[in-house]
């Protein structure tokens, strides 16, 4: 085990004043108020990525100058200095009860996904505490340890608004520059030709501000994650019809609309004919614009002195255990590496271990032991950004697995005037299930058009309309958020028939009463928390056609309304991901045997086996294979949705 020693580290140098910089701040002064700690920060505020940046005007003057020789010319030409990929009318795609940090929640009344304006105000607000700590107008030109050795030390060298360099030491330094200042460009065949030849019509989600330049214009989008899907809507209201979207996965994010025409990856542009080649072999011609909404590359240019390939390799360079510490310097720290995840949260929880480590009060592996992680981690997720990336639930399960590591020592450190400790928020049931549930929200949200601002809470999404068809992904390692009101119960009594169930070809029929849990309101208002829905689960696997039941439990009529799922252990992880199973009753089904069987953490584990081997996919959109009682299939599944994710809405 490596343990830095009560007091080895009297002072920290923070990189960046942004989300991150700020949490890692309060963690190292809360673990230890004496400590030495010096925030820099290249901008006048504070904030980071959340400040916004306007385009310089004359960007076209540059394209004519005949200074572009490739693609990464043409989307940066003419950016302002410490340019932020913020853009006029951004409003973030997480809630901002998700987002916010563990002590400091948005203001009351604020909208559920807050515009950019209303988080770098939170942000200043939330910096109020440490101003005193953060040198403005001062840039990190260079890091790089005093010797070769792990424990002797940095020298920092930043430079000044004046251009003036200054050298400074520090026994420690946390990396919490961020990463979304320059473009991640695709490897295209055609895209540097027509950059030169048309460098004016590319563009990357980098320097995108609005839709004014596209209006009535002919446009491809490439990418697919959240910025691209908002950025798209946004041009679609814009430019001609259809959008062109080139994208080898959907985000989660993504609504399908009439008016785009997607593809599965661009592979080939063809400049002469103003032309792309799609992976299916389809060509699109006359095309106007393109964005490449593609992500952004790692820039660490101030450790070029300890790692000199950092430039071309990136991320790549540096040996990260635990995405947070080097492991042959280990009082080097990086907050925010990961992507694809709940940034404030995330930092608040890399910061609380760094902290915890560099006073001494926690552990690190030896170098061997940390190399061994990093090794597994490569073997399971491959190398280079992959490395890094935390798609939901990797995150809900890293930030867990950080909560632990750093309240191994609660009770032990300083406590503020309330009498606690400070601690990274915990994700429990609830927050875990909104993270998962909050690109669904988001789409619904949107869905509300100009009243969206009215939205200050998700629970007032429950009948907002929502853009068809609507789904649901599930992802495979769901095993370590099972809620623990369902995985340690042991006595719900399930109705036993010959249906298959399981990989095991154990054979189940389901048939219980969940309640809706109490923070998710009724879908009228008028009646009381406690409705319940009945549900029977009829599985047939032997058979194309796989059924859920839903009825409500009030109702006296004995025609009960059935949905079709094309794989069924999905709606067994939503009903048990979403916690609805929980002091079930027994009801009868036609065609169910009069036997019964315990479902118990076995048969758990068999609902999610299954859920893993096929996928996740649940549709709000069945069609109409199966409609009894004249519903239509896409309405019951919509009943059972709301029940489960507050925005999931009538077809």
């Amino acid at each position: 085990m490596s343990s830095m020693g009560p007091g080895a580290i009297k002072n920290v140098a923070v990189i960046g004043a942004g989300p991150s910089g700020l949490a890692t701040a309060k963690f190292l002064l809360a673990e230890n108020p004496s400590l030495d700690v010096v925030v820099y920060e290249q901008r006048k505020n504070v904030g980071g990525v959340w400040n916004y940046t306007p385009l310089n005007p004359h960007r076209q003057l540059a394209m004519i100058e005949g200074t572009i020789d490739e693609a990464i010319d043409a989307v940066t030409a003419n950016l302002p200095d410490l340019n932020t990929p913020m853009y006029e009318n951004l409003e973030t795609n997480l809630p901002h009860m998700l987002m916010q940090f563990s002590d400091a929640p948005f203001p009351a009344g604020t909208q559920l996904f807050p515009s950019r304006q209303v988080v770098l105000q939170y942000l200043q607000e939330y910096a109020n505490d440490i101003m005193p700590l953060i040198r403005f107008d001062h840039e990190v030109v260079d890091v790089r340890p005093k010797s070769s050795k792990q424990m002797t030390g940095w020298e920092v060298t930043v430079e000044d608004v004046k251009r003036l360099k200054k050298v400074e030491s520090f026994d420690a330094v946390a990396v919490a520059s961020g990463h979304c200042d320059w473009p991640l460009l695709p490897a295209i065949e055609g895209l540097d030709a027509w950059s030169r030849q048309f460098p004016e019509s590319l563009h990357h989600s980098v320097s995108y501000k609005n839709a004014e330049t596209f209006v009535d214009k002919r446009i491809l989008l490439v990418g697919g994650g959240p910025s691209g899907a908002d950025i798209g809507n946004q041009i679609a209201a814009k430019c001609k019809h259809p959008v062109l979207v080139a994208q080898t996965s959907k985000s989660p994010y993504h609504t399908d609309q009439p008016c785009m025409r997607e593809y599965p990856g661009l592979v080939e542009l063809i400049p002469e004919e103003r032309a792309a080649k799609f992976a299916d072999g389809n060509i699109e011609k006359d095309i106007d614009h393109i964005v490449l909404c593609t992500g952004y590359a790692y820039r660490f240019p101030f450790l070029t002195s300890l790692h000199p390939d950092i430039k071309n390799m990136g991320i790549q360079a540096l040996p990260l255990y635990q995405h947070i510490f080097h492991i042959n310097h280990p009082t080097l720290a990086f907050i925010e590496i990961p992507e694809m995840i709940v940034p404030f949260p995330l930092a608040e929880c890399q910061a609380a271990v760094a902290a915890r480590v560099w006073s001494g009060r926690l552990e690190l592996p030896d170098e061997r032991e940390m190399e061994e992680w990093r090794a597994s981690v490569h073997r399971e997720r491959g190398r280079g950004r992959c490395f890094h990336a935390l798609q939901p639930p990797l995150d809900l399960q890293y930030m867990k697995a950080m909560y632990e590591w750093s309240s191994k020592t609660e009770g032990q450190g300083i406590r503020d005037h309330n009498g606690r400790e400070k601690m990274p928020s915990r994700w429990d049931e609830k927050s875990s299930w909104l993270r998962m549930a909050a690109a669904e929200m988001k789409k619904a949200f949107n869905a509300r058009g100009d009243q969206r601002c009215e939205v200050k809470r998700y629970e007032e999404l429950a009948s907002s309309p929502m853009p068809a068809p609507i789904s649901i992904i599930l992802l495979a390692s769901l095993s370590s958020l099972l809620p623990p009101t369902l995985a340690q119960q042991n006595k719900t009594t399930i109705c036993h028939s010959n249906t298959q169930f399981g990989p095991d070809g154990t054979t189940y029929n389901a048939s219980a009463t969940y309640p809706i849990p109490a923070f998710i309101p009724p879908n009228d208002p008028t009646e009381p928390h406690n409705w319940t829905y009945h549900t029977a689960i009829l599985v047939n696997t032997k058979s194309s056609m796989q059924t859920l039941w839903i009825d409500d439990p009030a109702s006296t009529s004995n025609n009960d309304t059935k949905i079709t799922s094309k794989s069924l252990p999905y709606i067994g992880c939503l009903v048990a991901f979403f916690g609805l199973p929980h002091d079930t009753v027994m009801r009868g089904q036609e065609d169910t045997g009069d036997c019964t069987k315990t479902f118990d953490q076995e048969c758990v584990n068999a609902v999610l086996a299954g859920a893993k081997e096929a996928g996740a996919l649940v549709s709000g959109t069945m069609g109409n294979d199966t409609a009894t009682s004249g519903k239509d299939a896409g309405d019951v599944c919509a009943q059972l949705m709301r029940t489960a994710v507050p925005g999931a809405c009538r077809k």
